[in-house]
């Protein structure tokens, strides 16, 4: 396989690409993280609730 070197133009331009595919990982790894936490939290909210609920019937009975 040959190599060939990149002109400083065609450097630059890859190298601004990459900090830009960088950023975008960045961003949507941080929304991953920002969903997988509300889902935990809302996980724990209604696991709270149905005990809530389980505990107010049968007391009822």
């Amino acid at each position: 396989m040959r190599t060939q070197k990149l002109s400083r133009k065609d450097y630059l331009r890859v190298k601004n690409l990459l900090k830009k595919y960088e950023d975008i990982i960045y961003y949507l790894n941080s929304l991953k993280a920002t969903a997988l936490s509300a889902r935990g939290y809302m996980g724990s909210y209604y696991i709270e609730f149905e005990e809530d609920d389980e505990d107010e019937n049968e007391g009822g009975v």
